[in-house]
């Protein structure tokens, strides 16, 4: 997570809403995303800002265990 020019939270929750928009049904319930390294504010942040662009037709949740540890 160390890159110079990193793209802001709300640009990254844009293109990953337009990504699924484009390619998860709608009968798809309901998407679980990894923290991925980031850290429990910066995780936190991109999904709540997806969430804040819906509504959506499956429910945005997390499985962050790595982000919410003690060295995050």
């Amino acid at each position: 997570m160390d890159a110079a020019n990193r793209a802001d939270i709300p640009t990254v929750a844009s293109a990953t809403v337009k990504c699924l928009s484009e390619n998860v049904p709608d009968e798809v319930p309901g998407i679980a995303f990894l923290s991925g390294g980031q850290t429990s504010e910066e995780a936190t942040a991109h999904l709540s800002s997806m969430n804040e662009m819906g509504p959506h037709p499956w429910q945005l949740t997390f499985s962050y265990g790595r982000a919410l540890g003690p060295n995050h």
